[in-house]
């Protein structure tokens, strides 16, 4: 998973665009790798304890993250776990909702005009069983 996130792609020269672009591999490495992505976020072998060059291998991502954050202006380490925690939230929810509709789902990345900087498609909202009032 690091060595996805690290060459994923060129990331932006802009902090917080740079930061869209993990977020961006992340969902990409999520996305096709979905059996290693259940063993490392979702605990589904019960008393699993990662070897210690693995947990090593996950600090290391973490640091990435979170030098992409403070690059983009967020350094308090409570921010950094509040971000880590949101998007660990939003890419578990989105990854059981579109399970079905492998490879990309309904989130996912795709060309963005001459740019070919990725854009994030919106999900369909209308069908949600419970709207805003």
């Amino acid at each position: 998973m690091l060595a996805h996130a690290k060459s994923w792609r060129p990331y932006s020269n802009d902090p917080r665009q740079a930061v869209r672009d993990g977020c961006l591999a992340l969902w990409d490495f999520i996305i096709h790798n979905p059996a290693a992505s259940q063993l490392l976020f979702e605990r589904t072998i019960p008393g699993f304890e990662p070897s210690p060059s693995s947990y090593a291998l996950a600090q290391e991502f973490l640091s990435f993250n979170t030098e992409l954050l403070v690059a983009a202006g967020v350094n308090n380490p409570a921010d950094v776990d509040i971000f880590t925690a949101l998007e660990g939230g939003l890419f578990a929810q989105q990854d059981a909702t579109s399970r079905e509709k492998r490879p990309s789902g309904p989130l996912h990345v795709q060309p963005a005009g001459a740019t070919n900087s990725p854009k994030l498609n919106q999900t369909d909202r209308s069908q949600c069983d419970a709207q805003p009032q």
